[in-house]
C-alpha cells in the first residue's frame, strides 16, 4: 500500500514537471519570436496553473538573461579596446607633458622679465609722483586751481545740459498743447493764439540756444584746461 502511494506521488510530480516544462517551452518560443497557437498556449497556461502575467514575466526573465549574457560576452572586446585607448591616451599625455615642459622652459624667462618690467613701471610711477611733489610751487598751485575749476565745470556742464533738456521739454509740451486746441476759432482768437505761440517759441528757443551755447563754451573750457594740465605735468617733470 505504501509502495502504491509513492508511485502516485511520483506520477503527480512528473506531471507537474511536464506542465512546467511546457510552460517554459511556451515562454521560450515567445521570447524567440516563434509562431504560437493561441489555443495551445491557453491550454498550457491552464494546465500549468499560470496566467498571462506569469508568461510575460517568464519571457522578460529570458530576454533579460540573454541581454546580460550578451553584455558579458562583450567583455573581451571591451578589454581589447580599453588597452588600445589606454595606449593612445598615454601617447597624448606624453605629448602634453612635453609641451608643458617646453612651455615652462620658454615662458620662465619671459614671466620673470614681465615681473621686472612691472617693478620698473612702479618705479616710474613713484618717480613721477616725486617730481610732482617737488615741483615749483607755482606749478603745484596752478594744478590745484585747474583741478578745482575742472570740478566746477563738471557741475556747471551738468546744470547747463539739464537746462537744455528742460527748455526743450517745455517747447514740446507747448506744441502739443497747441495741437489740442479747437481747429475752428474766431479770427481775433486765432490771431491771438498765433501771436502767443510765436512769442513763446521765440522766448524758449532763445533760452535753448543760450543754454546750448553755454554747454559748448563749457566743453571748450574743459578741453583747454585738459591741455593746460598736460602742459603743467610736463613742466613738473623738468629737472633743473
Amino acid at each position: 500500500m505504501c509502495k502504491q502511494k509513492m508511485t502516485i506521488e511520483h506520477a503527480v510530480q512528473i506531471l507537474a514537471e511536464k506542465r512546467q516544462a511546457a510552460f517554459e517551452r511556451l515562454a521560450l518560443d515567445q521570447a524567440n519570436g516563434d509562431a504560437i497557437d493561441p489555443e495551445q498556449a491557453a491550454s498550457v497556461l491552464e494546465m500549468a496553473g499560470k496566467t498571462i502575467a506569469d508568461l510575460d514575466a517568464a519571457v522578460k526573465a529570458i530576454t533579460d538573461r540573454r541581454a546580460a549574457a550578451k553584455t558579458i560576452a562583450s567583455a573581451g572586446d571591451i578589454e581589447k579596446e580599453r588597452c588600445q585607448v589606454d595606449r593612445e591616451l598615454a601617447k597624448v599625455e606624453a605629448k602634453l607633458a612635453a609641451a608643458q615642459a617646453e612651455y615652462a622652459r620658454a615662458s620662465g624667462p619671459l614671466i620673470a622679465r614681465v615681473e621686472q618690467l612691472k617693478r620698473r613701471e612702479q618705479d616710474v610711477q613713484r618717480a613721477r609722483k616725486h617730481l610732482h611733489a617737488t615741483a615749483r610751487p607755482e606749478i603745484k598751485t596752478e594744478l590745484q586751481d585747474v583741478a578745482r575749476r575742472q570740478r566746477e565745470l563738471h557741475d556747471e556742464l551738468k546744470i547747463a545740459r539739464s537746462d537744455v533738456e528742460r527748455f526743450q521739454a517745455e517747447l514740446e509740451a507747448y506744441e502739443k498743447k497747441l495741437t489740442d486746441l479747437p481747429t475752428v476759432l474766431q479770427e481775433p482768437d486765432k490771431l491771438l493764439y498765433q501771436q502767443q505761440a510765436a512769442d513763446f517759441r521765440e522766448r524758449v528757443g532763445g533760452s535753448i540756444a543760450r543754454a546750448q551755447t553755454k554747454v559748448e563754451s563749457l566743453i571748450e573750457e574743459q578741453k583747454s584746461l585738459a591741455a593746460r594740465v598736460a602742459e603743467l605735468n610736463q613742466e613738473a617733470m623738468v629737472v633743473l
